[in-house]
């Protein structure tokens, strides 16, 4: 029995770290989706951030039945710091990370870890499904055909595509920042000492980090990972700290991306304009009063960041969807974007 139980702790081919949070509901489906992987060769390691939920003792239930299932208990601290914890108890050369809510094919991690294998890279990458406003899965086709990006194309080019494209192009990104489809170098997380920050748009920073120093990174044009929206998980009011990690990432991302080459400052600000509507939206959708919107528009709009990037921002090449909420931003008074996005929110509902 013993050596049973060294061969099982040594062969696992991937690591796939789970945060869970109060997720009971949809957790069982996603657990469902790595038990049956068709690649048998996992280490299933389960952070249990603090639920107060039966989250845990489902976590418990899918571990007694499965020896590849790790259940890790610790305080409450976010998806950075679960992520992290996770980390700590990874044994194989490969980690994947999968939101609780969601769920993978059934043969996501034997398709990719064989790219990765017949194709010798340290990193990959596959397209994904995105569930709709009516509950349908969508398949999202970032790339139509298999991609290779070496040395500095990783950092250069795939990476900057996930920070934000030219001013003409008609989407923020040409790639999801998002790290739960790819599956990445435990030796590269390990050399350079990598970590998920607690700041806004984590994946985007940790990306930043993790892709300035792989060399080989594959994209494969097949849909594996079924990305879900929790209404549940959205926040129903605003906090005024959200656009100031917001302006943290943008800083971090932009003094790497500045060092490679000054041009590249243009992708990072399309990525803080994003940003800036997001939260301004977010703002006037939730339940604050007309005069507290107002007030946390001022503040958005009134940061030194943001006027120095309006003043500075390639505007003339947007496109019109783009360039119509650039100008309101830019010319209107903060009572004027409030009205106006509570007109749209009102239409679009």
């Amino acid at each position: 029995m013993k050596d049973i139980i060294l061969k099982l702790k040594t062969m696992a081919k991937i690591s796939i770290i789970v945060p869970v949070y109060n997720v009971s509901k949809y957790l069982k489906r996603s657990l469902d989706s790595l038990i049956n992987q068709t690649l048998k060769d996992l280490e299933i390691i389960i952070v249990n951030d603090g639920s107060t939920d039966n989250s845990l003792d489902i976590c418990q239930e899918y571990a007694s039945l499965d020896n590849r299932i790790k259940v890790i208990s610790k305080e409450n601290g976010g998806p950075s710091s679960a992520r992290n914890y996770g980390l700590r108890y990874v044994t194989s050369d490969y980690v994947a990370f999968i939101d609780s809510d969601d769920y993978v094919a059934l043969d996501m991690y034997e398709t990719m870890y064989g790219e990765m294998q017949n194709n010798i890279c340290d990193t990959i990458f596959c397209n994904f499904y995105i569930q709709d406003n009516k509950e349908q899965m969508v398949a999202k086709q970032e790339v139509s055909e298999r991609m290779t990006f070496t040395d500095n194309d990783v950092f250069e080019k795939l990476f900057l595509g996930m920070v934000g494209t030219e001013p003409s192009y008609p989407h923020t990104a040409r790639y999801f920042m998002t790290v739960w489809h790819a599956i990445y170098s435990m030796k590269i997380i390990r050399n350079f000492n990598l970590h998920f920050k607690d700041i806004n748009a984590e994946d985007l920073v940790f990306h930043c980090d993790y892709l300035s120093h792989a060399k080989d990174v594959i994209y494969i044009p097949k849909c594996l990972y079924y990305y879900c929206w929790n209404g549940s998980s959205l926040s129903n009011t605003y906090n005024d700290s959200r656009f100031v990690k917001d302006l943290d990432a943008y800083n971090y991302v932009s003094c790497m991306l500045v060092k490679c080459n000054k041009s590249y400052l243009v992708n990072a600000d399309k990525f803080l304009l994003l940003r800036i509507r997001l939260d301004i939206f977010d703002i006037v959708d939730h339940c604050l009063t007309k005069k507290n919107s107002i007030s946390a528009i001022s503040k958005i709009m009134n940061r030194q960041e943001v006027t120095e990037l309006y003043e500075r921002y390639p505007f003339t090449k947007l496109t019109f969807k783009h360039l119509i909420l650039f100008l309101l931003f830019k010319y209107s008074s903060s009572s004027q974007i409030y009205r106006f996005i509570k007109l749209a929110c009102r239409f679009s509902k």
